[in-house]
């Protein structure tokens, strides 16, 4: 969403949660966006990044996971960059994260929108550990170093999955997040027999520099998949 409305994860969720007074809520959502007060406790009760509860205060170790069909992934991942970089003493570099091929809620589907993920891409064994290992740190006092030390985020790298040669389709670790990284720029091409094409260099545009289309906005082209909330909207990946 990033600051964009998304009428179904902000109307259709309130509707189904709270039935009696939805429309009170939708209207208290919309003053705090119009209206909001940076020092009120209303608006800092939405962030973590100032007022009396920032993260500094959070003391906890955590696991943060999230998919990449998943409407809050940005949300999952800032979280764990704020638990994991500006927490306290306790919660500073011990967070862990997971992110898979997955639509919200789903880490143990093979399912995904219109695609069928290989069977490694279910989470469960190493949700499954890395939770037991949380669990005996905080309420037993068992120690465990090694999680700390190693790779704290897992990654799934996607790919076409109905290529069985595809080098993808499997599970990456990293020691932090975000990863190293460069920015590579990609332009639409085409190619000899006028087919649309992706290219890295510019110089293969073969003259065709802008594509164009009409639109009305008030008519836009409906979604379909994505990043959406699923049971609300088609989620995940779909054929256009």
């Amino acid at each position: 969403m990033e600051g964009a409305y998304h009428e179904s994860s902000v109307e259709t969720w309130v509707r189904s949660t709270a039935s009696i007074n939805w429309k009170y809520q939708i209207d208290t959502i919309f003053k705090l966006i119009n209206n909001h007060d940076k020092n009120s406790i209303l608006y800092n009760s939405t962030t973590l990044l100032q007022g009396e509860n920032i993260f500094s205060n959070v003391q906890v170790r955590a696991i943060h996971v999230g998919g990449w069909y998943d409407h809050f992934l940005g949300g999952t991942i800032r979280g764990y960059m704020g638990y994991d970089d500006l927490g306290g003493k306790r919660a500073r570099g011990h967070q862990l994260l997971v992110i898979g091929p997955w639509t919200h809620g789903a880490v143990y589907g093979l399912w995904q929108g219109e695609l069928i993920y290989p069977i490694n891409s279910n989470g469960l064994a190493l949700l499954s550990e890395w939770e037991r290992k949380l669990f005996e740190e905080s309420l037993l006092g068992i120690e465990h170093d090694e999680l700390w030390e190693g790779n704290r985020v897992a990654y799934y790298l996607m790919g076409d999955v109905d290529d069985p040669d595809c080098d993808a389709n499997y599970w990456k670790f990293a020691k932090d997040w975000p990863l190293d990284y460069k920015w590579n720029k990609w332009y639409f091409g085409i190619d000899d027999d006028g087919n649309r094409i992706l290219v890295d260099d510019e110089n293969d545009l073969g003259g065709y520099y802008n594509f164009s289309y009409d639109y009305d906005p008030k008519d836009p082209v409906l979604t379909r998949g994505g990043n959406n909330q699923p049971g609300f909207d088609t989620a995940g990946p779909m054929d256009q």
